[in-house]
């Protein structure tokens, strides 16, 4: 059932299921990695940055697509972040999108480039 927005704990406006696929996989990192409160603050709190700029780019989170995270780190790094920053936000997304994909709550990584492969096919003339 699609909701509305709702207010979030990082101030950012989402969908509903948005924010339940935060809160459950900062759940999964406390409870798997032994995450401490302010550490999951700090997870909660990208997550739902991304899930901002991803609601304001026509999508969910289940709907994002590469280019909308390359375009997240590139206006993040365009507002003065820099690179370690910047590695640190991809990585936190790869984590979230990769905990989704085994959790089978996405069909594809969006946070890994899908790259088509194209061949060329040379034959020889005789």
């Amino acid at each position: 059932m699609e909701r509305g927005p709702v207010y979030c704990q990082a101030c950012v406006y989402t969908h509903i299921d948005d924010y339940e696929l935060i809160k459950d996989f900062c759940a999964h990192r406390a409870i798997d990695d032994g995450f401490n409160e302010k550490a999951a603050s700090i997870l909660r709190g990208e997550l739902s940055k991304f899930a901002g700029f991803a609601l304001a780019r026509g999508r969910s989170l289940r709907e994002v697509e590469n280019d909308d995270i390359e375009a997240f780190v590139s206006f993040w790094r365009s507002k003065g972040g820099n690179d370690s920053v910047a590695a640190s936000r991809q990585s936190k997304l790869r984590s979230f999108y990769r905990w989704l994909l085994q959790n089978k709550k996405i069909k594809l990584d969006p946070s890994v480039v899908q790259r088509q492969l194209s061949f060329s096919w040379d034959l020889p003339t005789t």
